[in-house]
């Protein structure tokens, strides 16, 4: 009877081995390199929701380099992580997403992580992207938290962690979403506040050089980088205008019947100056408003008051967003 036992195990193993290694239905197994290329798709339908940013990583992503406090702190397009390390503590955001007409010229190929995805090095820096096979870039960055800098080989490996953290959250199908109060500034393309013939009629420029970011929460009218001018818009979450760079003391004005701060900036060349407005609490994050913030910038010798455009864009552009936070 023990043989016989023996030999029912044994004729057991070899029937589980062919198993895995053949289908007996017929159909073949589908090979990795056979799955689709990574592309947007990956992030969801829109109308259903919106990415969440600290969803797209986890501290694994991060250990090889250093302990990663979690979760992150959200805003619309992006996670701050903060990274504690040998060499000091490191800020990584991550999660921007572009197309790869916005990135800057001069990347280097780091990886191919697989499905058509490539891992990109931006210019000089640690910055990185995650190029997925459409042209969609999600984008991480990694900055000191204090005085004491890391090393590159700290904060380049940060943020190549964080790309291929995001990498694995895609392909396993894992990214979360999230969805917006129906007054949130979430709910309005960027670039649907102001017409480009508004901006160009302002800033002298061609109403075609308009910016669309894919996630839709920034838009850019002008081209980036050159000695025109250039308008931006985008709604940053933070916890205070002092945090948004707002200095203390700041009055308040009243554009286009809200509550507005604007800020001048710049520099011997190019006059800056940014409007911002106040929000509704951010429902993704703790502690944290949306605001509107938006940014002009004018070469000096265009002698027009940058501060006088600024004004002139948020009247045109603060009514078409949602009514005013509560």
């Amino acid at each position: 009877m023990a043989k016989l036992r023996v030999g029912l195990c044994a004729l057991a193993a070899v029937l589980v081995i062919a198993g895995c290694s053949t289908r007996l239905d017929g159909t073949a197994t589908r090979a990795a390199s056979d799955e689709p290329d990574l592309s947007a798709g990956a992030f969801g339908d829109r109308d259903d929701g919106l990415v969440d940013p600290c969803g797209l990583t986890g501290p694994a992503a991060f250990e090889k380099f250093g302990t990663a406090r979690m979760p992150g702190v959200p805003s619309m397009d992006e996670c701050r992580v903060t990274v504690a390390t040998d060499e000091g503590r490191t800020i990584v955001r991550l999660g921007t997403q572009q197309s790869t007409a916005t990135l800057p010229s001069g990347r280097s190929h780091i990886a191919d992580p697989g499905r058509g995805a490539s891992i990109e090095r931006l210019g000089n820096t640690c910055d990185m992207a995650l190029v997925l096979a459409d042209g969609l870039a999600i984008t991480a960055t990694a900055e000191p938290a204090g005085d004491i800098v890391p090393s590159d080989a700290v904060l380049c490996g940060l943020t190549e962690g964080a790309v291929r953290g995001v990498f694995d959250v895609l392909v396993g199908d894992r990214a979360k979403q999230w969805t917006p109060e129906p007054d949130s500034f979430a709910t309005v393309p960027a670039c649907d506040v102001l017409s480009g013939d508004q901006v160009a009629q302002q800033l002298g420029i061609t109403s075609e050089q308009v910016t669309r970011y894919p996630a839709g929460h920034q838009c850019r009218w002008g081209r980036a980088g050159g000695d025109t001018a250039t308008a931006k818009l985008d709604f940053p979450v933070a916890e205070s205008l002092d945090e948004l760079g707002v200095p203390a003391g700041t009055p308040a004005e009243t554009i286009a019947g809200r509550e507005s701060w604007v800020v001048e900036a710049g520099s011997a060349d190019i006059a800056v100056c940014t409007a911002y407005t106040k929000h509704i609490a951010f429902s993704l994050g703790v502690g944290t408003y949306e605001h509107a913030a938006l940014r002009v910038a004018i070469p000096v010798n265009a002698g027009k008051d940058v501060c006088a455009v600024a004004r002139t864009l948020a009247g045109a552009g603060w009514p078409n967003l949602p009514a005013a936070g509560r």
